[in-house]
């Protein structure tokens, strides 16, 4: 997956002016050509759009992995939203906002299983409080749907490995 993911964005048909695509690489979740289209949806936009939300995802990008680096970036996204729409919205889904969040799930993919991955590697006594941290940030986004976040879940159970996961979302449902 990795490999076929650095080829596409080593000048392959979906590379980008952009260096956002690139945080989406190793996600596990994530194929190639979600990559792809969420590229072309965002390249596809006018000039004025496609900046702001070419912005925003070079943002998210830029978060470090972890709690705090998740935390910014989808409050980033939440907070963005809104302000990437001049006017009434399009009966049916912007596609400003269609285009920013395939690419937002994309950087987010990456970010989630890099942020499990550092959370996963920190001391045994702290991982599973940051585990359940973890959890409770990607529960909290108010602008992705239950299937979108679904994802971002199995992308931090593949970073926070199977048990830590299973001790976390335990440590949630109580």
């Amino acid at each position: 997956m990795a490999s076929l993911l650095s080829s596409l964005f080593g000048g392959g048909a979906c590379a980008s002016s952009q260096e956002w695509p690139k945080a989406a690489a190793g996600a596990e979740m994530l194929s190639p050509g979600q990559v792809d289209g969420a590229t072309a949806a965002v390249d596809a936009l006018p000039s004025g759009p496609r900046a702001k939300v070419n912005a925003l995802l070079e943002r998210m990008a830029a978060q470090p992995p972890g709690v705090d680096g998740l935390k910014a970036a989808l409050d980033d996204l939440d907070s963005s939203l809104p302000s990437l729409v001049d006017g009434p919205q399009v009966p049916g889904g912007d596609p400003v906002i269609s285009a920013a969040k395939l690419g937002a799930m994309c950087v987010l993919q990456g970010l989630v299983l890099r942020s499990g991955q550092a959370v996963a590697a920190t001391a045994e006594a702290e991982n599973e409080n940051a585990a359940v941290a973890l959890l409770e940030v990607i529960g909290s986004v108010r602008s992705l749907d239950e299937g979108q976040r679904t994802r971002l879940l199995q992308e931090a159970r593949m970073g926070l490995g199977p048990p830590l996961y299973l001790s976390a979302w335990k440590r949630l449902e109580q």
